[in-house]
């Protein structure tokens, strides 16, 4: 029962989107049709807003296409009692008073056409503090994400402070490496040289002795 009723609901829902092209291209009389057909669909349906919705529809087409005072003043009530929404009563508010303005009631057409002020500018109000509340949601959002690019920008930083840290301090340490073979090789090689002095002066002297044997 309940996904026939979500059935009934999309297919008045796609009746009204088709009845609102008939109305776009002037084709009335098969736009209330399809507005009937949808109304007929979602009448026991507990969705009023969809049904007042569509209660001004037929309201709309019956006071501005086919003059039918009556039933755009049945109609459009209809709507008003089904939902509070503004953008309902507005819009019942306005085909009343074009309805009463046609059989020449002005005092009604005034009311209603002050009613359908009233409703109109709470719709403006409701679609600024719409706009205002995305607004502000946006400038969170972007302020967050600044916020979270600045964070990031100085954790790069810090890692690449680090880093550069880690490089000096190797670079530092491998020249100290380096720096200390150079002195070790030097010294080995001065190590070397001094033995092979050593040597030559022993040899040397072992020459002297022997000579000096010989000459005695």
């Amino acid at each position: 029962q309940s996904k026939n009723k979500k059935d009934l609901d999309f297919l008045s829902s796609v009746y009204a989107f088709i009845g609102e092209v008939y109305i776009k291209n002037k084709a009335y009389v098969k736009a209330l049709q399809i507005q009937e057909k949808a109304l007929d669909l979602i009448k026991d349906l507990e969705d009023n807003l969809n049904k007042a919705s569509t209660y001004n529809n037929i309201a709309f087409l019956q006071v501005n296409i086919f003059k039918n005072y009556a039933k755009t003043i049945e109609y459009s009530n209809i709507a008003m009692k089904m939902s509070d929404d503004y953008v309902i009563q507005r819009d019942a508010a306005l085909n009343l008073s074009k309805a009463y303005e046609g059989l020449k009631d002005y005092t009604n057409a005034l009311k209603y056409a002050r009613i359908y002020s009233q409703n109109n500018d709470s719709v403006i109000n409701d679609e600024q503090n719409r706009k205002n509340i995305e607004t502000e949601t946006t400038i969170t959002f972007t302020f967050r994400e600044d916020s979270i690019k600045a964070s990031n920008q100085l954790i790069q930083q810090e890692q690449n402070a680090q880093i550069k840290n880690r490089n000096t301090i190797g670079i530092a340490l491998i020249g100290g490496l380096i720096l200390l073979c150079i002195i070790l090789l030097l010294l080995y090689r001065r190590s070397q040289l001094l033995k092979a002095t050593q040597l030559q002066t022993q040899q040397n002297l072992e020459e002297k002795e022997v000579l000096l044997r010989e000459i005695h």
